[in-house]
């Protein structure tokens, strides 16, 4: 008797397990093995991926792409020399890349509430700059901020595939 229980409660698990399983695949399939495919900005995202396809690898990588880029934003902030926008853009930088690298260490540690809170304080710190910026027309540092607001966009966005 205890064996046919068994047995019924080893299909059950195998069913169970079975069901979970695809509807994994199912929200990959979902997706068509591109993680950017819904992203608000879907080529940016897969040159910042790179094809990956486990989301926490793809997440790793845009966050490295974000650092870099706004590293060389800094660098180029630095070349306007002590104006007003040039020294906020700096500060807003060094703000967001700070704000990166905890978003690093939010992802190792799958602490996803704080990998929303630091990508969205780097997004605003790009906004600070943009603010400053809006006072003195046209600036080298406008479309790189603009790219840079994009890519934080979609490190939100991939944050959310995040389980």
């Amino acid at each position: 008797m205890a064996i046919k229980h068994f047995a019924s409660l080893s299909l059950v698990i195998l069913a169970l397990a079975t069901t979970l399983l695809a509807g994994q695949a199912e929200a990959r399939r979902g997706l068509g093995g591109n993680l950017c495919r819904r992203a608000n900005y879907p080529a940016i995202c897969r040159s910042a991926v790179k094809g990956l396809r486990n989301p926490y690898a793809a997440m790793s990588s845009a966050i490295r792409q974000l650092i870099a880029q706004t590293n060389r934003a800094k660098r180029l902030a630095a070349k306007l020399g002590r104006s007003g926008a040039g020294e906020v853009c700096r500060e807003s930088y060094a703000d967001a890349i700070g704000d990166l690298r905890t978003c690093s260490v939010n992802l190792r540690r799958h602490d996803k509430p704080g990998l929303n809170i630091n990508l969205s304080a780097a997004l605003s710190a790009f906004g600070d700059c943009d603010d400053a910026l809006s006072d003195y027309g046209r600036s080298p540092l406008s479309r790189k901020n603009q790219a840079l607001h994009k890519m934080a966009s979609n490190g939100l966005y991939l944050a959310t595939l995040i389980h």
